[in-house]
């Protein structure tokens, strides 16, 4: 955690100021005053209506929380951007030898020589709504071995 991070949680201490009462009963201006938002063993309709509330006013949204063995993490960071550092051969050819001696050179030497370079990408995060609609059935089966079948079924309704 950054030390020039602020941190504002509900608490039952005695000697905390802290807010205490039902989170079932905050409206949106209370959610509109954090920049990130954390829930964990709270029921399905909260956590939906929370993320929709963190989701419309740009804050950044976590929740999770565990079956015995099972358990799930879900996080809505809206439109994130970020930076990642990639590495990338040199490749000067406008001062330098031609493109095939070049391949030549560096298939002579052990490594080829590599620049660090940064770029700025941008992840779009899906609604814990939308997410809880989707159809695990169409998924191949390649696709469910990375996903935990007993997590898919803690939200699917029960067998009538």
């Amino acid at each position: 955690m950054s030390p020039m991070s602020r941190i504002k949680m509900q608490s039952s201490s005695s000697n905390s100021t802290a807010d205490v009462s039902n989170v079932k009963d905050k409206d949106a201006e209370f959610f509109k005053q954090f920049h990130i938002v954390c829930m964990s063993s709270v029921d399905i309709a909260l956590l939906t209506r929370v993320n929709d509330i963190c989701r419309e006013h740009k804050v950044k949204f976590f929740c999770g929380s565990v079956f015995g063995f099972y358990g799930f993490m879900f996080s809505d960071l809206g439109t994130h951007e970020y930076a990642e550092e990639i590495k990338v051969s040199k490749s000067d050819t406008s001062n330098g030898p031609t493109a095939a001696k070049q391949r030549r050179l560096n298939s002579s030497n052990s490594k080829p020589e590599t620049e660090t370079v940064t770029v700025k990408n941008t992840s779009h995060f899906e609604s814990f709504k939308s997410t809880l609609s989707v159809d695990w059935s169409i998924l191949t089966p390649k696709q469910l071995k990375k996903t935990s079948c007993q997590l898919i079924g803690q939200f699917s309704p029960p067998n009538s």
